[in-house]
């Protein structure tokens, strides 16, 4: 099968004796781009003689095979085609085991590692380690400090973070936390799903400030955001809050569906819907150009309209979503000639 370009071996045991006497087989090159052994125990010397047959690999999933470290030959570089890697529900509580990760595939642009047992983050090689990490989910980690999540911010290149069910951030209500987020990562650009528009990033970052403008110790990135937006006066203590409380908040947590693929995304009210498609990418692996997108809104669990996204120029807040809608995305099927 020359041009099988996706091999998905779940759950088949691939410990080291399953392996033996695969060398021959193993010097031959294939074109497969995507590899999955979530749940095969495959050790960590086994991958590495595995991985040169696959130059052409994009994708590498080792999600569930129980990792407490990264047994990584120190010599061994698969510096070709990766990009991206998902490694999510190991049991792996150390950040000095996944800079092993950055620098096996330091042509990884995509690191995954959702529910890990790591709370610190040592950033001394971040850079180094991590050349142009662009997407990171550190998602029901064990982060537990501000400071912690502050370090990512020396990633590089990073652009596009997903970081929710965090203990030490569930403390937070949902806007305080994107605000906070937003602030201490400047580079940011997409935060848990949703785009970081430039008025929410500036709004966000005058919220900040004023948030510790009376607090003794400051964060470290406070003198940076006076420096750029100046000493703010305090607010006002004035109600000014809208009487629909369906648009009294600018962000909103609503169901997207696409397929058998459902997840709870937060969503930039006041963003048009051309913009809102473009960050549904991530959620389908599909251009805008490929989706239709509908809102379904329903009224006591009852679906009550269902609009047929469209307008490109729409502002999503028109659809005075409510916490029970959702979205509903299709693949687009081609035209019959």
């Amino acid at each position: 099968m020359r041009n099988l370009e996706l091999i998905n071996l779940t759950k088949n045991e691939l410990d080291d004796s399953t392996l033996e006497g695969l060398d021959e087989q193993l010097s031959q090159k294939f074109r497969v781009k995507i590899l999955v052994l979530n749940g095969t125990r495959v050790s960590w010397p086994a991958l590495a003689k595995i991985l040169p047959s696959f130059p052409c690999l994009e994708e590498l999933h080792l999600s569930l095979n129980g990792y407490k470290s990264v047994d990584v030959p120190p010599d061994f570089s698969h510096a070709r085609a990766l990009r991206t890697v998902y490694m999510n529900n190991s049991e792996i509580d150390s950040w000095d085991e996944l800079i092993k990760v950055g620098r096996a595939f330091p042509r990884m642009q995509t690191f995954n590692i959702i529910g890990t047992n790591v709370s610190t983050i040592n950033d001394a090689a971040i850079r180094q380690d991590f050349p142009i990490v662009m997407v990171l989910n550190i998602s029901q980690s064990k982060i537990e400090s501000w400071e912690e999540i502050e370090k990512v911010g020396k990633f590089r290149t990073l652009v596009n973070l997903r970081i929710t069910e965090v203990p030490f951030l569930d403390q937070f209500k949902e806007k305080e936390r994107r605000q906070h987020l937003i602030s201490r990562l400047p580079a940011l650009e997409m935060l848990n799903g949703s785009p970081v528009s430039e008025s929410e990033r500036i709004n966000a970052e005058r919220w900040f400030i004023r948030h510790f403008m009376d607090d003794e110790v400051k964060p470290p990135i406070y003198s940076t955001l006076v420096e750029k937006h100046g000493k703010l006066d305090k607010l006002a203590d004035v109600d000014l809050s809208v009487t629909d409380p369906n648009t009294d908040c600018d962000m909103m947590k609503i169901l997207v569906v696409f397929d058998n693929k459902m997840e709870y995304l937060v969503v930039d009210k006041n963003q048009t819907t051309a913009e809102f498609k473009k960050t549904l990418q991530n959620f389908t692996c599909l251009p805008p150009t490929e989706t239709v997108v509908y809102f379904i809104e329903k009224y006591d669990n009852i679906v009550i309209h269902v609009h047929h996204l469209k307008t490109p120029s729409r502002r999503l807040y028109t659809y005075k979503m409510k916490r029970d809608d959702q979205f509903v995305i299709e693949k687009k099927q081609p035209q019959s000639k």
